[in-house]
């Protein structure tokens, strides 16, 4: 067993130190808590990796001609939709003035 200060830990997962405090805080990241008055707080490398493993996000799987991405599909669906607010019959018509 490896044990890491905050600081490492912090270094490792490329976040403030403040960050890894919070997450030992809430019970999301396992910890030691070390020394006389239990103080200090050391964090086992192993279960930092698996803190890391259990934030890994996949991607689900998609239909090959589907979008990626949130901004494709928006432009994709706006589209057939950009024009709605233009009335064709005015600009169709010869203009005519406005008394």
């Amino acid at each position: 067993m490896e044990l890491l200060t905050v600081k490492q830990a912090a270094e490792i997962l490329h976040i403030s130190v403040g960050a890894v405090y919070a997450l030992c805080a809430t019970a999301r990241l396992a910890h030691f808590r070390m020394g006389a008055n239990q103080s200090a707080i050391r964090i086992d490398r192993a279960e930092l990796l698996a803190y890391l493993q259990a934030c890994k996000c996949v991607p689900p799987n998609r239909a090959v001609d589907e979008p990626r991405s949130h901004a494709i599909r928006r432009a994709t669906r706006l589209k057939a939709s950009t024009l709605k607010h233009i009335r064709i019959d005015k600009i169709a018509s010869p203009a005519t003035p406005h008394v």
